[in-house]
């Protein structure tokens, strides 16, 4: 799947053609995450000349033996670029959802399978430099942190949920 995924996405930078950067929307996703197994696609429209709004979703799934976990997150942020271009930092609110799902089997050998949920919600913010090449095709290197924090309730109760660390970003996109 992650194969297919980043062929999809060299295909549609090499083959496209349109008006350049200018026009202040940007589709994008981040080539980062896809080789950690995050698929995510982000969309940016431009409010004036130094700042934009982005929106964005991913998701990610991963087993452990018996545990199967599957988070699906969108976030909304402001970008400011100082210069009106290149240089960007970024900010703003992150919302998560989490299922956990446990498959195995009890004292008796009888299988057996138990979920979790729950939701998170977090702060996250970047800075980066998007280039623009011919033909409206984005680069976007960019490092930052996040925070969140939230809770996920199974069978055996409510558990807290928290992290915080650093991210970063390899984003590619285009321009139209």
């Amino acid at each position: 799947m992650k194969r297919v995924a980043v062929i999809a996405v060299f295909a549609v930078l090499l083959f496209s053609t349109g008006a350049l950067a200018e026009t202040g929307r940007t589709i994008s996703t981040d080539l980062y995450g896809i080789f950690q197994g995050v698929i995510n696609g982000q969309y940016e429209q431009a409010i004036n000349e130094s700042t934009s709004v982005v929106i964005s979703g991913s998701t990610y799934g991963a087993s452990y033996g018996p545990l199967r976990a599957s988070v699906f997150g969108v976030d909304s942020s402001y970008r400011w670029y100082p210069a009106g271009k290149g240089i960007f930092v970024q900010a703003g609110p992150e919302l998560g959802f989490v299922r956990i799902t446990y498959t195995g089997y009890d004292w008796y050998g009888n299988p057996v399978s138990q979920t979790a949920s729950g939701s998170v919600f977090g702060f996250a913010g970047m800075a980066g430099y998007k280039l623009v090449v011919s033909e409206g095709i984005t680069f976007e290197p960019a490092v930052g942190f996040y925070t969140f924090s939230g809770s996920i309730a199974g069978p055996g109760g409510s558990v807290p949920l928290s992290a915080s660390g650093a991210m970063y970003r390899i984003g590619a996109g285009y321009s139209f």
